[in-house]
This record gives structure tokens, C-alpha cells and sequence, in this order.
């Protein structure tokens, strides 16, 4: 089995994933919250194209518990997309939208297709790509929300993010255990690392040129 040096995988992988994840400037923090919302919706997709990528009984079961997390445990209620919504809901509908569902529709389905031509060592580097910025999307989030007139009691107390702040470290522990798992069927370095870039070019096309070009 290869040895895979999951900090080294760790360190090259999180600095671009983070810089591509987060927007550092914008005009509308309701087009940032609007997306985040609209993938959140998205997300136990991907999760489910990654898992059908995943031979391995004991990978397939890391992703399983994240989906389950993501669907609320079966509880429509309590998906974290529905949670989410509630969260951003208020703020949103008294603001401007920005946003255009039908290009980001296209980029989800094309990273979609992406993942289904993957080997398991790709997917799950891409799994890493998706969780390693998780606490900084929060943070921005959070940042968006104050700026499109929400309180910080409202956004603290919120459902999701006590939820999140909960799990995401397990989400970012489970991504890289499963890529030593996937080291069982002869995945290197390569593999995992080729899946992170292409996680790096998803969030490039998410946020897209014109977000940072409305920032004055």
C-alpha cells in the first residue's frame, strides 16, 4: 500500500483551495449569500457523485455519514440547505438579488460530469477540495450577513451555523482519512492531488470573474 504524506497532500492543496473559495472582494454581499445558498442545495450531489466513485466499503462509508449529515439525518427540516435558508432567508428578501441561477446550473452540472469520469483518487482529492475551505466560508458567510443588515445574535444563534462549526473539522478529518483509504487500491499522490486542482477550478467558475469585477 502506498504511503501517502497526508499533511504534504494537506499543504499543497490548501492554499489555492482557500484563495479560490473565497472571495476577497465583492460590491453585493447578497450575491455571495445567494449562491452559497443555491450550492448548499447542490451539495449532497456532488457528495453522491464522489460516493459512486468510491469502491471501497470503508470510503463509501465516510461519505454516506456526510450525506446523512447534509440531509438532515432524513429530516427534510433539518437539511443543512433548508437550514441555511432560513438563516439567509430574512436578509435576502429585503435586498436586491443578484443572482443568475442558470450559469451556475451549468457549472454544477459540468463539475458533476467531471467527477463521474473520475477514479477514486481524484474524487476524493476533489471531496478535499470542496471541505478544506469549510470554517472560511463561514467567516464569509457570516461577514455577508452583517453586511446585508443581519445581527450577530441572529447569525450566532442560528441552527446552521452552530451545526457547522460542529461537524466541519469531522467533514475535513474524513476527507483525508478516505484518502488514505483509497491508498488500499494503489492511489498516489498524483491522483488526490490532480482531484484537489480540479476542485480549485470549480471554485474559480462558482464565484466567476464578474463577482470580483463588482467590487468598487
Amino acid at each position: 500500500m502506498p504511503n501517502l504524506d497526508l499533511h504534504k497532500i494537506e499543504n499543497q492543496l490548501s492554499k489555492p483551495i482557500c484563495e479560490a473559495a473565497i472571495p476577497k472582494q465583492y460590491k453585493d454581499p447578497i450575491d455571495v449569500l445567494n449562491r452559497w445558498r443555491y450550492l448548499s442545495e447542490q451539495f449532497p450531489r456532488f457528495l453522491g457523485a464522489i460516493l459512486a466513485r468510491s469502491p471501497l466499503p470503508a470510503a463509501q462509508c465516510l461519505v454516506a455519514k456526510n450525506i446523512t449529515g447534509e440531509c438532515g439525518g432524513g429530516d427534510a427540516a433539518a437539511m443543512h440547505s433548508k437550514l441555511l435558508g432560513e438563516l439567509v432567508g430574512p436578509v435576502i428578501t429585503r435586498s436586491r438579488e443578484t443572482f443568475s441561477e442558470s450559469h451556475l446550473s451549468r457549472v454544477i452540472e459540468q463539475n458533476l460530469a467531471t467527477i463521474a469520469t473520475m477514479g477514486e483518487g481524484q474524487s476524493i482529492g476533489f471531496l478535499i477540495g470542496l471541505e478544506a475551505p469549510a470554517y472560511e466560508i463561514l467567516a464569509l458567510l457570516r461577514r455577508c450577513l452583517l453586511e446585508a443588515g443581519a445581527t450577530a445574535e441572529a447569525i450566532d444563534g442560528s441552527v446552521y451555523m452552530a451545526t457547522h462549526q460542529e461537524v466541519e473539522a469531522e467533514h475535513q478529518k474524513d476527507s483525508l482519512l478516505m484518502a488514505q483509504i483509497v491508498a488500499e487500491l494503489g492511489c498516489d499522490e498524483a491522483a488526490i492531488l490532480e482531484g484537489g486542482h480540479r476542485a480549485v477550478e470549480f471554485w474559480q467558475a462558482w464565484w466567476g470573474a464578474e463577482i470580483h469585477a463588482k467590487a468598487s
